[in-house]
């Protein structure tokens, strides 16, 4: 829908990235600090509140202080780096 719009590529991936962790009943917030990632997500209760920064971006995003970061266009793990493909597999 993004693309027939002419809508941001780095906005349809966010838009993606917080609607396949909501369908895995995770709790998904706007980071309060841009410069620390995008989402604070937090998976179930039992974790006590504990929350995960992640950053979306493209291939070359950095990863400023999050926690975890979603790549566009890369297929392999990387530390702390993940391919934005595998976000399909949370759905």
């Amino acid at each position: 829908m993004y693309s027939v719009l002419y809508g941001d590529e780095g906005t349809e991936r966010e838009a993606f990235a917080a609607m396949c962790f909501g369908q895995a009943n995770c709790t998904v917030e706007a980071s309060r600090d841009e410069t620390s990632g995008d989402f604070a997500i937090t998976f179930d209760e039992k974790s006590y509140g504990k929350k995960i920064l992640v950053e979306v971006g493209g291939k070359n995003k950095k990863e400023k202080s999050a926690d975890f970061v979603l790549r566009d266009n890369t297929d392999y793990l990387a530390l702390n780096a993940i391919p934005f493909w595998l976000l399909a597999m949370l759905w």
